[in-house]
Formats: C-alpha cells, sequence, structure tokens
C-alpha cells in the first residue's frame, strides 16, 4: 500500500467530514450526515495487508481526533486522543477478520461493511465519551453533546445507516481507484513466495 495515497485520501475524508459533508446532511430531530472516514477504513481494511490496514485505520482514527473539538469546563477547546482512534482500530480489525468471507471489490460489500463498521466505532466513541464525560477518567469533565444518551445513539445509528447507503457510491468510486494504492495481490504475494 501506498502510504503517500493513503494519506491523500485520509484528508480528503476527514476534510469531507468536518465540512463538505454537510451537502448530504439530513436536517430534522436528528441531524446526520455520512462518514467518508468510515467508508475509507472497511475499504483500506478490505484491501490491505492485515497488519497496514491496522496501521491505517489507527492513523485515520487519530487524524480524526486530532480534528474534533470538545468543550471542557472553562469554555476551553480540547482534542480528546482517543475514542476515533480505538473505535476505528476495532472496526478495521472486524472488517480485516470477516474479509476472507466476503467480495472484497464489491461496492455493496463495502457499503454493508461500513454499516458494521459504524456501529462498532460508534458504540466504542460513545463508551470512551460517556466514560470521559462522568468523570471517571482523570483530566475533567468534557462537554460532548447537548442530547441525552438514548437519543446520542439513536442518532448515531442513523449515521450509521446512511454511512452504509452512502458507502455503496464511494465504495464504487474508491474501488475505481486500486491502481493508485498498490495494494498486492494474492499472485503478487505467490510469486514473492517462491
Amino acid at each position: 500500500m501506498r502510504w503517500a495515497i493513503f494519506l491523500i485520501f485520509a484528508v480528503l475524508g476527514i476534510v469531507f467530514d468536518a465540512g463538505f459533508g454537510d451537502v448530504f446532511r439530513i436536517d430534522g430531530l436528528w441531524s446526520v450526515r455520512p462518514s467518508l472516514s468510515a467508508v475509507l477504513v472497511v475499504f483500506v481494511a478490505l484491501s490491505a495487508p492485515r497488519t497496514l490496514a491496522l496501521w491505517a485505520c489507527f492513523v485515520l482514527g487519530l487524524l480524526i481526533d486530532l480534528s474534533t473539538q470538545h468543550t471542557a469546563g472553562g469554555n476551553r477547546i480540547v482534542y480528546l486522543v482517543g475514542p476515533y482512534t480505538l473505535g476505528f482500530l476495532a472496526a478495521g480489525w472486524m472488517v480485516v477478520r470477516g474479509r476472507t468471507m466476503v467480495f472484497r471489490r464489491r461496492p455493496l460489500t463495502i457499503g454493508v461493511m461500513t454499516l458494521g463498521c459504524v456501529l462498532l466505532a460508534q458504540a466504542i466513541v460513545l463508551a470512551v465519551l460517556v466514560l470521559r464525560s462522568a468523570g471517571w477518567y482523570p483530566g475533567g469533565v468534557i462537554h460532548w453533546t447537548d442530547t441525552t444518551l438514548g437519543v446520542e445513539v439513536f442518532r448515531r445509528v442513523l449515521i450509521a445507516v446512511y454511512s452504509g447507503l452512502f458507502g455503496i457510491p464511494a465504495g464504487w468510486m474508491l474501488v475505481r481507484t486500486i491502481p493508485l494504492w498498490g495494494f498486492q495481490t494474492g499472485s503478487h504475494r505467490m510469486a514473492l513466495m517462491r
């Protein structure tokens, strides 16, 4: 895998999630928008060698943590490293473990795997944020939502569903870029082993 290509797509995914994704936002009782970063996690975890895929998920989660602002006591802005790093790492591990059972280069596979990926990642993100905001973690209480926990869980499930649906066309576009990535194919690995 070419890390330069990954970093370019990672930055594009973070920029999309942070701002441009508002074009696809569905407003209403719950404001939801898809996560292109999660689609990228699934795409890389389906295509790259296992160790590289997990490192890529770790790096992408870390970049999202470093670009997500939270409010702490005294209205100071903090960046909490951990929620998305752990969430995307676990989601990437789930995809790597299940990729032998799916057609890796199908957009529908990317969409369905994105749904599961976002559900797992958001569960971990919520767990870390709840522990942090409950004061069970040192460093002070952070403010991360204006709603109740139940409403936030439901909103994040909707984000997972929307990201899964969005993952189908986004996955189709990512599959078209496979020659840029330099992923090793099975025949290339077998030739290296001989």
